[in-house]
C-alpha cells in the first residue's frame, strides 16, 4: 500500500498532536533540573559516550530557548529534545538500564535518532553561539 502526501501530512500532524499532549513545561523543567544527572548517565556509560557533546549542546540550547535568547529552534525540536533526555533519565525504559551494556543500547538509539532529527537545528544553534 502506497501512502500519498496527504496521508503523510495527516500522520505527521497526528504524531505532533500526540507529542505535544505528552509534553508539558513541567517536563522541560524536569529535564533542566536533571542536567547533571543526565550528563553523568551519558558520560558514564560506554554505549553513550559518543553523545556527550551533543547532550551538552542540547542543554545549552534548551536554556537559551527557555530564557528567550534563542527562539529559532522549532517547538517540535524542543519537545523531541526534552522527551529524549527524559527517556535517558528513566531507569525503566524499553530495555531496563540495569541490564549490563544492552540496557543503554535503547538510550543510544534514542539519542542517535534525536541528533539526526535535530541536525539542522544543532548546526544553526552552533552558528548562532559562534556569532555571540
Amino acid at each position: 500500500m502506497k501512502i500519498n502526501e496527504h496521508q503523510k501530512r495527516k500522520v505527521n500532524e497526528r504524531f505532533w498532536e500526540f507529542t505535544r499532549a505528552a509534553y508539558s513545561e513541567r517536563d522541560l523543567n524536569k529535564a533542566l533540573e536533571n542536567e547533571d544527572r543526565i550528563g553523568r548517565i551519558v558520560g558514564g556509560r560506554k554505549p553513550l559516550l559518543g553523545f556527550v557533546e551533543d547532550v551538552r549542546l542540547f542543554f545549552s540550547m534548551l536554556k537559551d530557548w527557555t530564557k528567550g535568547n534563542y527562539r529559532i529552534v522549532p517547538v517540535r525540536s524542543v519537545v523531541a529534545i526534552v522527551l529524549s533526555l527524559l527517556y535517558v533519565l528513566a531507569p525503566a525504559d524499553i530495555v531496563p538500564d540495569f541490564i549490563p551494556f544492552v540496557g543503554f543500547v535503547d538510550d543510544a538509539t534514542i539519542l542517535s535518532l534525536l541528533i539526526r532529527f535535530c541536525k539542522s537545528d544543532l548546526e544553526a544553534y552552533k552558528a548562532w553561539r559562534a556569532e555571540r
